[in-house]
């Protein structure tokens, strides 16, 4: 039986990708996942590895593509 997760609805989940790697905390990361999906549809994922140049740079790429003309 999957044990639902303790959320906060009034700020956004925080999730650490460092969880799946661990074949002990996978389950429990997984589970997480699934229900904050479901049932919040945003969050936060830290532990992924990306630097702040990489995200800066994703985020431009994000501003170009919603700044095109439909």
């Amino acid at each position: 039986m999957k044990k639902t997760p303790q959320i906060a609805h009034d700020s956004l989940p925080i999730l650490d990708l460092r969880a799946f790697y661990n074949l002990e905390t996978r389950p429990s990361f997984l589970n997480e996942l699934q229900y904050i999906a479901r049932h919040v549809g945003f969050f936060y994922l830290i532990g992924h590895g990306l630097d702040t140049t990489r995200i800066q740079e994703i985020l431009s790429y994000t501003h170009q593509f919603f700044a095109l003309e439909q």
